[in-house]
């Protein structure tokens, strides 16, 4: 979802500026596939635990192509380097290879009128391994919108998850269908 390559931000509405962002996510692997062999292999069944920090943002609004009836904030990888952290007893390998390969992440936000169909998903692909984790379980407190009905993106819990992370180089797949991602804005809404 690199929609600041497709798009000036001055046309999508867009910016940037001292707001920070924080993403957290616990899960078992509970989906394996794929041929392999692959290093991802040791997480079968394991927990990843990560958290992803912006210590700035970027944001814009889309480049129209989101579906009629919702309208999408997206906040890419900011100015500075993000901070990738695994956590747990599966940290060192999650860091070395996952976190440590992806360094652009982006968090897309999508505010639906019809129930049930708003979303957030983090993402971060490179040509060797792609990762994307996307929620429909938005709460109604997380449902604020900007003066043109755009998404703010405010501190909530998604639930209702899922996540692929896909080892291109070795066909492997390891997901999970059931989980909840934390998310966190400071200030309180972005942008």
């Amino acid at each position: 979802m690199r929609l600041a390559w497709v798009c000036l931000l001055t046309a999508c509405g867009g910016g940037s500026g001292g707001r920070s962002m924080d993403v957290s996510t616990s899960f078992p692997v509970t989906q394996f596939s794929g041929n392999g062999p692959s290093p991802l292999d040791p997480l079968n069944g394991q927990t990843i635990d990560i958290s992803v920090h912006w210590d700035q943002t970027d944001y814009n609004n889309g480049d129209g192509s989101a579906p009629q009836g919702c309208k999408p904030l997206t906040i890419g990888y900011g100015f500075g380097v993000t901070t990738r952290t695994a956590h747990g007893a599966t940290a060192q390998l999650v860091q070395s290879q996952i976190l440590d390969r992806l360094d652009n992440w982006d968090v897309a936000f999508q505010l639906c009128d019809a129930a049930g169909a708003s979303s957030v998903t983090l993402e971060s692909t490179i040509n060797e391994l792609n990762l994307s984790f996307g929620c429909f379980g938005v709460p109604a407190t997380a449902m604020k919108k900007n003066a043109q009905g755009f998404p703010e993106l405010t501190s909530f819990t998604a639930t209702q998850c899922s996540a692929t992370i896909l080892d291109v180089s070795n066909n492997r797949v390891l997901g999970n269908d059931n989980f909840s991602m934390q998310i966190a804005t400071s200030p309180a809404q972005l942008p």
